[in-house]
């Protein structure tokens, strides 16, 4: 079961096999063969979601940064949750953990640019 696990190159996954004994024994081979086939059929059907495993950010900001800070946005494309425009000027993004370095490195280049930690998702 692990092997079809690793060959479908899939993480966060459980998969549960139940076998009722009809009265033949299969053997060690007969019942490795019983397991990944079952296996190996449960992943055929299933439904396969990508997901991954992201930062919550505020990001905040002046007015007059805001043409860099947009530049950036725009060219890494970390998804939008909200912003606000008030007196000071606050971006929240939800950014991939493997990006969140690199991204938050270049935001914080950019002279009065705060990035703030809100929660992983």
């Amino acid at each position: 079961m692990l092997g079809q696990i690793l060959s479908n190159d899939l993480t966060n996954i459980l998969i549960v096999v139940v076998r009722y004994f009809g009265g033949t024994k299969l053997g060690a081979s007969g019942l490795i063969h019983a397991y990944k086939t079952a296996a190996a059929d449960a992943i055929s059907n299933a439904e396969i979601l990508d997901k991954t495993v992201n930062d919550i950010y505020d990001i905040h900001f002046d007015y007059l940064v805001m043409n860099d800070i947009m530049k950036i946005i725009k060219d890494e494309q970390p998804e939008q949750i909200g912003q606000d425009f008030n007196l000071t000027c606050k971006i929240t993004l939800s950014i991939r953990q493997s990006e969140v370095e690199r991204l938050i490195e270049k935001f914080e280049k950019i002279t009065s640019v705060k990035a703030e930690y809100i929660r992983t998702t």
